[in-house]
């Protein structure tokens, strides 16, 4: 093997590198479960176009999201700061509303209780928003400026694995196999992978704005 190809793969076998795959993963496996697949679900449930286009509208906090950045940035949480780190902390706190949020769709039947559905995708995207803002910030912090582009990388190849594979493809899988419900369930429980692995990685230094 080359020179270079052994620097490239030792780059990419770096655990800081390979925790931003399992962030990027995180990031990514909201987004089909209040989008693509959502759409495909009211349809089945008999939910109107119209309707179904105004979920577009669940979009707008990752329009968004750098309103409360700075807050992110700067709020301290109690408990979960002191315990994990400000970053480490915010990550874990937007996870576990995140889990809860797509649990709350899984409990739900569009057909019945539309409006619940869809006050759980703004949820949904809200806590995917603000996890995307710490992530970047903790991905910024974590790596060398010389590994920033390899970070980079890692996050898209993540965010695919999480919404392209996983949310995506293999959440239509179970939904045919087992109910829409279920497959939402299942969906929310893979966060916990995301989760063990910020309680495993460290705590970037803070750097001072």
């Amino acid at each position: 093997m080359s020179r270079p190809w052994r620097e490239t793969l030792t780059l990419y076998l770096d655990k800081r590198i390979i925790l931003i795959l399992f962030l990027g993963f995180a990031s990514g496996l909201p987004a089909p479960l209040i989008f693509s697949n959502l759409s495909i679900w009211l349809r089945d449930a008999g939910v109107s176009r119209t309707e179904i286009g105004l979920f577009a509208l669940v979009a707008t906090p990752y329009a968004i999201n750098w309103m409360w950045a700075p807050l992110v940035d700067r709020l301290k949480l109690p408990w979960l700061t002191r315990t994990f780190g400000r970053r480490r902390g915010w990550i874990l706190l937007s996870q576990a509303l995140l889990m809860v949020a797509m649990a709350s769709m899984a409990l739900t039947d569009p057909a019945q209780n539309l409006m619940i559905v869809a006050v759980a995708c703004l949820f949904v995207a809200t806590f995917s928003a603000t996890q995307d803002v710490v992530i970047d910030a903790y991905r910024v912090d974590i790596l060398e400026p010389e590994q920033y582009g390899a970070g980079s990388a890692a996050a898209i190849w993540g965010w695919h694995l999480g919404g392209t594979l996983v949310g995506g493809a293999g959440g239509l899988y179970i939904a045919a196999a087992f109910g829409w419900n279920i497959a939402y369930l299942v969906l929310a429980a893979t966060l916990v992978i995301a989760m063990v692995a910020v309680l495993l990685a460290p705590e970037p230094e803070f750097r001072p704005p």
